[in-house]
């Protein structure tokens, strides 16, 4: 009978793609259950950055990038052909603003 042990890169290998379908399914996860479009008001932190604006010109010059796993409070104030503006809150922190497609990109 031939031994079936792996080698260490195969190991590797194979635990490296069990990890990345385990995430990919996590994150799937979690966005059923925080169905986030539909709700006016919400607490929720990302994988990805966020842009930021500091008034509602949602102008580039006038933003930062919020850091991936930062807990933000968002609140929506507009919703025009699905195209949603949240006021964004962080704790101690001024008040900014971002869009529906900010907070969707995967980036």
């Amino acid at each position: 009978m031939k031994n079936l042990k792996l080698t260490s890169e195969e190991q590797k290998a194979k635990k490296a793609a069990y990890n990345k379908a385990y995430a990919e399914k996590k994150r799937a996860e979690k966005a059923k259950q925080v169905d986030w479009m539909n709700l006016d008001k919400f607490e929720m932190s990302f994988e990805h950055k966020v842009r930021l604006y500091k008034n509602l010109k949602l102008e580039k010059t006038n933003s930062y990038c919020a850091s991936p796993g930062t807990t933000l409070v968002f609140e929506k104030i507009k919703n025009e052909d699905n195209h949603i503006v949240f006021r964004v809150r962080r704790t101690g922190r001024r008040t900014f603003f971002t869009t529906s497609a900010q907070l969707q990109q995967t980036v």
